[in-house]
């Protein structure tokens, strides 16, 4: 039988199989398979885009709690986490956005509105019925600052938008709406008849637009 040499003593080597009195190469007790532990592995570490996605979910609980100054934090973390490659990137600006106009800094707010619609421009295209919203939030910026008419100039860009995208007639009547009250008052008129006509339009079912239903959604 082979042997090892343990403390100067030569002992029979026993390999490691399971049953009362097995030993290991160094004379040890043997583990028998039915015994044994494994610790438990750490669970492996979220990625970057899981973390910020959380952040993002932790900001909008904050802003519901009323929590304006941890909610702009948190955000704050979102946008950094994701990076500017990530599809929610524009989605942490924007919120980070609303809370800062929240909070009253209103020029903050605007500079980080304009930040997401330049990158959903990119993203998404020009005629993407989620640019015409964040230029709605731009406009509403611009109207907080007191410019009217970059408040006005933007509305009247989303509605251009709402209207080429063929996918949203509620879009397209609340980007409406908006250019209206801010408008002149001899186009309110012209204006609200063009409204009440997408209002009608929109329950009535058309054929799909670019592979999307051409209904209000």
């Amino acid at each position: 039988m082979e042997t090892i040499t343990k403390r100067g003593q030569s002992i029979p080597r026993r390999d490691r199989e399971p049953g009362d009195g097995a030993q290991d190469p160094f004379g040890r007790p043997a583990e028998k398979p039915y015994e044994r532990r494994f610790r438990a592995e750490d669970p492996p570490l979220p990625s970057y885009w899981e973390s910020g996605t959380r952040f993002m979910e932790l900001g909008a609980t904050a802003r519901a709690d009323g929590d304006d100054a941890e909610a702009a934090r948190v955000f704050q973390l979102a946008a950094d986490t994701l990076g500017k490659n990530h599809p929610r990137y524009a989605d942490a600006i924007e919120a980070l956005a609303e809370t800062r106009a929240a909070q009253g800094m209103l020029e903050d707010a605007l500079a980080l509105g304009q930040e997401a619609l330049a990158m959903l421009r990119v993203s998404k295209g020009e005629n993407n019925p989620r640019v015409a919203e964040a230029l709605l939030k731009v406009s509403a910026a611009h109207e907080a600052l007191g410019d009217t008419r970059a408040a006005l100039d933007t509305a009247a860009e989303a509605t251009n938008v709402a209207a080429m995208s063929g996918r949203s007639s509620r879009l397209y009547v609340r980007a409406l709406e908006r250019a209206v009250s801010l408008g002149p008052n001899d186009e309110r008129v012209d204006a609200e008849r063009t409204q009440r006509r997408i209002l009608v339009d929109a329950m009535v079912p058309r054929p799909p637009v670019n592979g999307y239903p051409g209904v209000a959604d």
